[in-house]
């Protein structure tokens, strides 16, 4: 449910269509690579915490926040091959919790 909230908002246009759950889990892992790149890029925790209040709904601010929370606990990488490997491993790991089922 709380998936289908955060594709909804992020990347649904106006009209509505119906997204495969691969596509739905794909769109998360996309958010998840995004914030990753940030953390790597080192993008302040705050500015984050910012991002999320842009969110008209709660329930988004929390599940963006708690992917937040997740990269940040990963230490920034100085090597460029590093960070492209912690931002895939970060992307894969939200594609196959959200494909696992609930």
């Amino acid at each position: 449910m709380l998936r289908a909230f955060f594709i909804a908002y992020l990347v649904v246009p106006s009209f509505a269509f119906a997204l495969s759950p691969d596509q739905e889990c794909q769109q998360i892992a996309e958010v998840a690579a995004a914030v990753m790149q940030q953390r790597q890029d080192g993008v302040a925790y705050s500015t984050q915490q910012r991002i999320s209040q842009e969110f008209n709904s709660e329930e988004i601010k929390e599940f963006y926040m708690d992917i937040v929370e997740d990269a940040y606990t990963d230490k920034q990488l100085n090597t460029e091959t590093g960070k492209e490997q912690a931002i895939q491993a970060f992307s894969k790991s939200y594609h196959d919790r959200c494909l696992a089922p609930e």
